[in-house]
C-alpha cells in the first residue's frame, strides 16, 4: 500500500559547532621490549644484526646476546679460556658470507665467532695508539677484505687469510689523508669504491692512486650540495643503487654515487633540541607509492616521509614526519631516546636498540592499527572517543563517522585530516549516514528521526517521526538512508517499512508489509537499502529476505527468501548488507555480494529479463569453513576485485576468483572483531574504512601485505640428562646443531 503525503516544510536552521578533539604529531605504536629484565645481558645495546638464520644478535656493555625469539644466549669473556671472546664490551657486529660472527670490542680486538664449533678466534689490530682503539664499524668488501673502522686508530684493511694489515690515519696538513682518525661508518659501492665516514667528513679512497690517497668531502653552509653535516655516523645503501644514505649530526643526505651530488633532507630543522636531526641508523621502506625512511636519532625513532624524485639543487627541510620519544606515562612508548641502530628483520619487525635496552614493533601484525598515510597524524584514534562506530560516508574529502554519541567528522585541510564534532547532534545516536546530490549529509538516528545537513552552511532540516502524522516520516528509528539518481531520499526504518521523501516537494510515500498482499514489503524491518548500477532499488530486511522495487503503479516488490520453497533461495532472511561488483561475469548480467546473518550470497542477475522480476542465480558460501563467521555485516569491492567483508569476528579478504579467504581480527591490529552492520565505507582513492564497536580502522588495500615468511627451522639445545651437550673434539656434538 502506498500512501501519498505533502507538507509545508517548517525550517529550522542550526549553526553546527564543530570542536577539535585531539591534535598529535605521531601516530600510536605499540612498541614492546627487551631488556635485563627479559634476559638480555645489558641495557646498553651499541650494535645489532639478524644473521641468515634469523637469529638476532645484540652487542652491549657486558657481553654478545644471541636471540633466538624466545630467550637469550650470552657470550662472556671466561678468563683463561681463549676460545671466548675477548672482551666483554661489544662496539660492532657483522656477519661474513660463511656465517661467521665479526664482534669489534672495545679493547680493539676483532673476534670471529664461527657457529659450527663455537669458538671465537681473535685479531688484534696494530696501532700507534696506546688506548681508546676500539672497533667502531666493520666491512667486507667483495675481495674479501675485511675494513675496520676505529675510534682513535683510523682505517684499517685487514686480509683475513695472511693476516696482512694496512693502516690510514688523519696526517694533519695532508688534504689527501683520512680527514679524521675517528671512523664511524664503511661502505663499499656497487663500483668497488670504499667510501668512509668520520668525525669530520667523508672520504672516497682513491683506488686508482698508487699512494691510496683520499678525496674529501664537507660541509659548506652555502652550498645545498654538500653533506648536511662533518659528523658521519652512518653510510647505508637505497633501494636506487646508484644512491646511498648518510646519517649526520645534522640529518641525512642522500648522495648520488656517480654524479657525486647530495641532496640535503633535514627533518625538524628548527628543532631547539641539539641531538633531534642527529641520525646514527636509517631504515628506507616503500609503501602505497609512498618512500619513507625509519630513522634512529639521539632524540627518538623517526619516521620520514620521502620526496619521489629529490632536487639535488634543494635542501629539503620541512618534509612530513613523525618522531616518538619515551613517556614514562606510557609502558608502549620506546624505552629508547638515545638510539644507537635500528634494523627491519626479513619478516617485518621494527628493532631499535640504545642506551636502554631494545624496542622492537612487529608491524606485520598491526596491518590494519593505524592509517600508512601521514594525512592522519594529527589524529589519535585510541583518544578520539570514537566508540559503536555505526555508519560511515564521504563528501569530498571529508568522511563523517556516525556513532552513538553523536557525529563525528574527519574534515580535511592543510594537507591533514583534523577529527571534529558537530555540536548539535553530538547527544544523539547516529544509525545511518548517506551523502546527498549536492554535498549534503542525511541523517538517520535511533529514536530522533531523520536531518538533513547542510554542510556548507551548516543549517538543519529534522524530521522527528511519527506515525499516525500523514506529514510525518513513518517513525523515528531510521536504520538506512539513500537518495537515488532521481534525488529521492530512500528512509528505511525499525519496525515501520520504508518512506521515499522527495526534498523538493515534501512529499512522502510509505510502504510496509501486509499479509493480504503479496506484492508488499516482505518485513518492517529494512536494514539495507541499495541503489545499482541500473537504477533498480534493493531494500534488504531483518527478517523478510531480499526485495526489488517495481515503481509501476503506486510501487510493488518482488522477492528472495530463505525457507519459501520457492528456487533460488538466499542462506537466510536476515539482510545486513548488499555490494555491487564491478567486475561482472558478463556485459549482460549483474553482480551483487548479499551479506546475511547466514552467510555470504552470489546474487547473479539477467539484465535481459524483466527489469523488475529478473531471472536471478544464487550462490551462497556456507560451505566456505574459512569465514571465521557467518554474519555478513559490510562488504566493499575494491578496485582489483577483492571483497573485504566486516564480520562479528573480524574482517575477511575474499578473492572471488580464486575463492582465497584471508582472516584478520584484533592481532592485526583492528580495533574490534565485532563490526556493525554497514559500517564500511570506500572513498575515491581507494581506502576503505570499517565501523566496530570499539570505533574506526582505516586502510589502503594495497597496503595490507600478507607475509609469506616462514622462519627457519633451527634446533638451538641438544641435551643429555637435561644438560646441554657440549661441542668439542672430546665432547658428545663434534659440531654445533
Amino acid at each position: 500500500m502506498i500512501i501519498p503525503n505533502k507538507r509545508k516544510f517548517i525550517f529550522k536552521f542550526f549553526i553546527v559547532i564543530f570542536m577539535t578533539v585531539t591534535n598529535l604529531h605521531a601516530q600510536q605504536i605499540k612498541f614492546k621490549h627487551l631488556t635485563v629484565e627479559n634476559g638480555l645481558s645489558h641495557n646498553v645495546v651499541n650494535s645489532m644484526l639478524e644473521d641468515h638464520f634469523g637469529f638476532l644478535w645484540f652487542g652491549t656493555e657486558d657481553g654478545l646476546n644471541r636471540f633466538d625469539g624466545y630467550s637469550f644466549r650470552i657470550f662472556r669473556n671466561i678468563p683463561g679460556d681463549t676460545n671466548s671472546i675477548s672482551d666483554n664490551d661489544i662496539w660492532s657486529l657483522f656477519e661474513d658470507s660463511s656465517g661467521k660472527i665479526w664482534a669489534g670490542t672495545q679493547n680493539g680486538i676483532l673476534n670471529c665467532y664461527n657457529p659450527e664449533y663455537e669458538k671465537f678466534q681473535h685479531y688484534k689490530l696494530k696501532s700507534s695508539e696506546l688506548s681508546g682503539n676500539s672497533i667502531t664499524c666493520m666491512y667486507i668488501d667483495k675481495k674479501g677484505y675485511m675494513w675496520v673502522g676505529s675510534y682513535k686508530g683510523g682505517l684499517y684493511r685487514f686480509n683475513i687469510t695472511t693476516g696482512e694489515c694496512l693502516n690510514w690515519q688523519n696526517k694533519p696538513g695532508d688534504n689527501s689523508s683520512l680527514s679524521n682518525k675517528f671512523v664511524t661508518t664503511i661502505y663499499e659501492d656497487r663500483e668497488g669504491n670504499i667510501w668512509v665516514g668520520t668525525y669530520n667528513g667523508l672520504c672516497l679512497l682513491d683506488k686508482n692512486s698508487s699512494q691510496n690517497s683520499f678525496k674529501r668531502f664537507f660541509h659548506n653552509s652555502n652550498d645545498n650540495n654538500s653533506i648536511t653535516d662533518n659528523i658521519i655516523w652512518k653510510i647505508l645503501p637505497s633501494a636506487d643503487s646508484n644512491y646511498v644514505w648518510i646519517g649526520t649530526y645534522n640529518g641525512l643526505t642522500y648522495l648520488n654515487l656517480k654524479k657525486k651530488e647530495f641532496i640535503q633532507i633535514i627533518p625538524d630543522e628548527n628543532n631547539p633540541e641539539k641531538f633531534s636531526r642527529s641520525i646514527s641508523s636509517i631504515c628506507e621502506v616503500e609503501q602505497n607509492n609512498n618512500k619513507y625512511l625509519w630513522a634512529g636519532t639521539y632524540d627518538g625513532l623517526v619516521k620520514i616521509i620521502l620526496p619521489r624524485q629529490p632536487d639535488p639543487k634543494k635542501k629539503y627541510s620541512n618534509l612530513k614526519f613523525s618522531r616518538w620519544k619515551n613517556s614514562e606515562s606510557n609502558p608502549y612508548s620506546v624505552n629508547n631516546n638515545h638510539i644507537n641502530q635500528i634494523l627491519t628483520d626479513r619478516s617485518g619487525v621494527i628493532w631499535v636498540a640504545g642506551e636502554d635496552g631494545v624496542d622492537y614493533y612487529p608491524a606485520q601484525k598491526d596491518k590494519f592499527k593505524l592509517p600508512a598515510d601521514f594525512k592522519y597524524e594529527n589524529i589519535d584514534f585510541n583518544k578520539s572517543n570514537i566508540n559503536n562506530l555505526q555508519s560511515i560516508c564521504g563528501i569530498g574529502n571529508d568522511i563523517y563517522l556516525g556513532t552513538s554519541s553523536g557525529l563525528y567528522i574527519l574534515k580535511y585541510f592543510s594537507d591533514n585530516y583534523h577529527l571534529v564534532k558537530s555540536g548539535e547532534l553530538s547527544d544523539q545516536n547516529i544509525w545511518s549516514l548517506n551523502s546527498g546530490s549536492r554535498g549534503d549529509l542525511w541523517i538517520g538516528t535511533y529514536g530522533n528521526g531523520l536531518a538533513h545537513l547542510i554542510t556548507g552552511s551548516g543549517k538543519i532540516q529534522k524530521w522527528k517521526g511519527n506515525w499516525f502524522d500523514s506529514s510525518d516520516i513513518g517513525n523515528s528509528y531510521v536504520r538506512s538512508l539513500h537518495q537515488d539518481k532521481s534525488g529521492n531520499v530512500w528512509i528505511g526504518f525499525w519496525g515501520v517499512g520504508l518512506n521515499r521523501l522527495n526534498p523538493q516537494n515534501g512529499k512522502i510515500d510509505r510502504w510496509h508489509h501486509e499479509e493480504d498482499d503479496p506484492e508488499s514489503l516482505s518485513y518492517d524491518d529494512v536494514w539495507v537499502i541499495y541503489e545499482d548500477s541500473y537504477g533498480r532499488i534493493w531494500i534488504g530486511t531483518y527478517g523478510g529476505g531480499l526485495n526489488l522495487f517495481n515503481p509501476e503503479g503506486e510501487g510493488s516488490f518482488y522477492k528472495w527468501l530463505s525457507g519459501s520453497g520457492k528456487q533460488p533461495e538466499l542462506s537466510n532472511n536476515n539482510i545486513l548488507s548488499i555490494c555491487e561488483s564491478r567486475f561482472p561475469e558478463s556485459n549482460n548480467k549483474t553482480v551483487l555480494w548479499i551479506g546475511t546473518t547466514n552467510g555470504l550470497n552470489k546474487f547473479v542477475i539477467s539484465n535481459n529479463t524483466i527489469p523488475y522480476k529478473p531471472e536471478v542465480e544464487i550462490d551462497d558460501f556456507l560451505s566456505r569453513s574459512e569465514f571465521l563467521t557467518r554474519t555478513i555485516n559490510g562488504i566493499e569491492e575494491d578496485k582489483k576485485g577483492i571483497l573485504w567483508i566486516t564480520t562479528n569476528r573480524g574482517l575477511a579478504k575474499f578473492d572471488p576468483s580464486t575463492g582465497r579467504i584471508e582472516n584478520f581480527t584484533v592481532f592485526d591490529g583492528l580495533q574490534s572483531n565485532e563490526f556493525n552492520p554497514g559500517a564500511i565505507y570506500q572513498s575515491p582513492s581507494g581506502e576503505i574504512y570499517v565501523g566496530s564497536i570499539k570505533g574506526i580502522n582505516i586502510f589502503n588495500p594495497d597496503s595490507i601485505y600478507i607475509s609469506d615468511y616462514k622462519p627457519a627451522i633451527v634446533l638451538t639445545h641438544f641435551q643429555i640428562f637435561n644438560q646441554d651437550a657440549n661441542v668439542g673434539s672430546d665432547a658428545p656434538l663434534k659440531s654445533s646443531l
